[in-house]
């Protein structure tokens, strides 16, 4: 990541934004184009809500899926665990096993 700020400008649901930031801007882009599907996605039935509104929606849906994929990394790291854990007493019991032989 660049350290260096420069200015960005993002169309997002219409609007036109302007951001100092340090990340990449092609890394922005790709995250606007993200937020951009997710208003699209909303549909027609979307079409009376206000920009302000779709953006909270987009938003609460993008904070769910973090969500989600956090509560689904720590079931892995502790299904991972188990399962080293579990290796590493089927060693230790062979090797065990194995010196009172």
């Amino acid at each position: 990541m660049n350290d260096m700020k420069h200015t960005v400008s993002l169309e997002i649901g219409g609007t036109r934004y302007r951001l100092s930031a340090d990340a990449e801007e092609e890394h922005l882009r790709k995250l606007g184009q993200i937020v951009n599907d997710r208003i699209e996605a909303l549909g027609n039935g979307a079409d009376r809500a206000s920009a302000a509104q779709k953006l909270v929606v987009v938003a609460l849906g993008l904070a769910d899926d973090l969500l989600s994929l956090e509560n689904r990394q720590r079931v892995l790291q502790q299904t991972t665990k188990d399962i080293v854990q579990s290796a590493i007493d089927r060693i230790d019991q062979r090797l065990e096993l194995g010196q009172n032989a």
